[in-house]
């Protein structure tokens, strides 16, 4: 997992109690991703999460259904706050999802 220079940013304004802008956001895509974005983020796959916590372990869900007409070979994944600037990203050997195909990921972060 890559944490860009705004993330850093975002995760020290949050332990200052600062922040203004909370992680809300996970999208998907089929490039790599940049510093700043994801490389070819599918359109309409934003999904709205909501965080839970356990000490300085933070968990973020998502989740794309058969309804989202959604078939493609993802590769990338990003965590956004709700001014959509990407906190994290993440790639990985491509997963096929079809159509009838669910998809889930589990974000994880924990903060040493």
């Amino acid at each position: 997992m890559t944490i860009t220079a705004n993330g850093k940013s975002h995760i020290a304004d949050h332990i200052g109690d600062r922040g203004t802008y909370p992680v809300s956001l996970m999208a998907i895509g089929t490039g790599s991703p940049s510093a700043t974005a994801l490389g070819t983020e599918i359109a309409n796959s934003r999904r709205i999460v909501v965080p839970s916590d356990s000490g300085a372990v933070i968990t973020w869900q998502a989740h794309w259904d058969i309804e989202d007409e959604i078939a493609a070979t993802i590769t990338e994944v990003g965590l956004f706050n709700n001014n959509g600037t990407m906190i994290a990203s993440q790639s990985f050997a491509g997963v096929v999802k079809g159509l009838n195909d669910p998809f889930n990921v589990t974000w994880t972060l924990e903060i040493l």
